[in-house]
């Protein structure tokens, strides 16, 4: 004599095709804003190590501008050359309270992350159209008798 049918044949069958596409949104919205994250901090160290290459070179406009822009450059060298090319570096005088004697400079490091995103956008998923980072910097005037 056969078996009857369970009525919960197949039954698990349905529940992983039911949390399957749940899963895959969720394994990959995982990597796409790690990546990002990961992408933000690297801009974040580059206008950092801006910064650091501005202290250099105090006095002389041309030379420091020049170094902060191969500072930032080196600080995204890891990135394929198409990203490298879109990084736009703007550097002008820091807003706030800055003493009268000193210089205080903003370096600001912007990416158009909508123009090359490194996975593109999938399920729906707000990516930034743009990243950027500041770092602030201030210089004191050497002052030479």
């Amino acid at each position: 004599m056969p078996i009857p049918a369970s009525p919960q044949r197949g039954a698990a069958a349905l529940e992983f095709a039911l949390t399957l596409p749940l899963l895959l949104i969720l394994i990959y919205g995982l990597a796409a804003y790690s990546m990002l994250f990961v992408l933000q901090q690297q801009l974040t160290l580059a206008a950092a190590e801006g910064g650091r290459a501005a202290m250099r070179f105090a006095s002389s406009t041309t030379a420091r501008d020049s170094a902060i822009t191969a500072a930032i450059r080196q600080g995204v060298s890891g990135w394929p050359t198409a990203r490298q090319n879109l990084v736009n570096v703007q550097i002008r005088p820091a807003g706030g309270a800055c003493p009268a004697n000193l210089t205080c400079l903003a370096i600001v490091v912007t990416y158009p992350y909508a123009a090359q995103p490194i996975l593109p956008s999938m399920f729906g998923l707000p990516y930034p159209t743009t990243l950027s980072s500041q770092a602030a910097v201030q210089l004191d005037q050497l002052v030479l008798n």
